[in-house]
């Protein structure tokens, strides 16, 4: 029971700091912060999983790379994100089938992982300051957590079927299905709301695409960040939010999910008027 209260007091708490760095973005400075902080634990945790943390050297120049990253203006960026996304689809999916035979046994392999997922973060203040940006960034958070939620229930009540045993064995492809289809259901549901309640007007079917492909990437992420640790023999990637781990346990989903988001406004015409 207290082990149930503790995470979800730390979610709760996760869930009201989340969105209200989103409803504070409007000032550059905050997002960009949120942003060097969410990466440069990241590149701490990667390192600290992969046992490198200890090679003082290759963690600092990798954090005050993060870091910069976080804060200095990348020319043409989106194509970053999207090639990025496709590195780390063919990178983790190649883990993920060579699991029992991958091992990290070389720092660079470290500073690779943390560079994709320090390029994928750096989304975050590149969506923002697009029109609408933090309304798409307020539905990329929102389907990540919903679809976390959704993909769990579904999966105790009627999952069967195991999405990735050697990945992650408590996840089932019907609450993946689950979180697919509820989620999308709810985020068109929301915009349906919003519609008739502000000016706000969404493309239903772009929506619709959006939010399947975004829960999509979600989990992806969240399967990415699981074979790192199954590599590395890990439960956790660190305990900075009781009973929930580490940045990379809560966020995983969400730093592959707003990535695509970012492709998917920037290359095609987004969701929002």
């Amino acid at each position: 029971m207290k082990k149930v209260f503790i995470r979800t007091f730390t979610g709760l708490f996760i869930v009201i700091a989340v969105y209200a760095i989103v409803f504070l973005s409007k000032y550059p400075f905050v997002t960009e912060a949120a942003t060097a902080l969410l990466s440069i634990a990241a590149v701490y945790e990667i390192f600290r999983a992969t046992g490198e943390n200890k090679k003082k050297a290759p963690l600092f120049i990798s954090l005050v790379v993060a870091a910069i990253i976080s804060f200095a203006p990348i020319p043409h960026y989106e194509v970053f994100a999207c090639v990025t996304l496709i590195v780390a689809i063919f990178v983790f999916a190649a883990m993920m089938r060579k699991m029992e035979t991958f091992r990290f046994y070389r720092t660079r392999q470290s500073v690779v992982m943390a560079l994709i997922v320090v390029l994928l973060i750096r989304a975050i203040p590149t969506l923002r300051v697009l029109e609408n940006g933090w309304l798409y960034l307020a539905f990329a958070i929102t389907v990540c957590f919903l679809s976390d939620i959704l993909a769990y229930f579904t999966g105790k009540i009627f999952g069967t079927h195991q999405l990735a045993p050697r990945v992650s064995p408590k996840k089932t492809v019907e609450g993946a299905l689950g979180g697919i289809v509820f989620t999308t259901v709810l985020v068109i549901g929301l915009a349906v709301l919003m519609e008739r309640n502000t000016k706000i007007i969404f493309q239903l079917k772009p929506l619709a695409l959006w939010s399947v492909l975004a829960v999509i990437a979600g989990q992806f992420g969240d399967l990415s960040m699981s074979v790192i640790k199954r590599i590395c023999g890990i439960k956790d990637y660190g305990k900075i939010f009781p009973g929930h781990g580490g940045v990379l346990d809560r966020f995983d989903s969400h730093i592959f999910a707003i990535a695509f988001t970012l492709v998917f406004c920037t290359f095609g015409r987004g969701f929002i008027g």
